[in-house]
């Protein structure tokens, strides 16, 4: 059964324990691979792209938060989170804003 927003928002949920989970339009993982873009602008992306590169280098993975094939947040161990501000459809930004209180929760994973 998939995740729901309950499943996964506040401080108890599957993002604040840095679960993976698939729900229906969001999902998440731990990751070594770089994510693909998605949706994302180009500066986004790079944001991505230099977070992984420091995930790399310090040799551990990325926690990463889809909305369908977007990543819309990330995560390194030990690091500050970070959800993308660009907008989306109306369901990312209700993923969106499921990560925000994530992030205000653990403001490091």
């Amino acid at each position: 059964m998939p995740a729901t927003y309950k499943d996964i928002q506040k401080n108890t949920g599957a993002l604040a324990k840095r679960e993976t989970f698939t729900g229906n339009s969001l999902r998440a993982e731990w990751t070594t691979m770089r994510p693909e873009a998605g949706r994302l602008s180009e500066a986004e992306f790079q944001t991505l792209q230099l977070d992984w590169l420091d995930a790399v280098d310090a040799a551990l993975p990325m926690y990463v938060v889809y909305s369908y094939v977007t990543p819309i947040a990330w995560a390194i161990k030990g690091k500050s989170a970070y959800c993308v501000t660009e907008k989306f459809s109306a369901t990312t930004t209700r993923g969106q804003s499921a990560v925000r209180q994530w992030i205000d929760y653990t403001l490091t994973v």
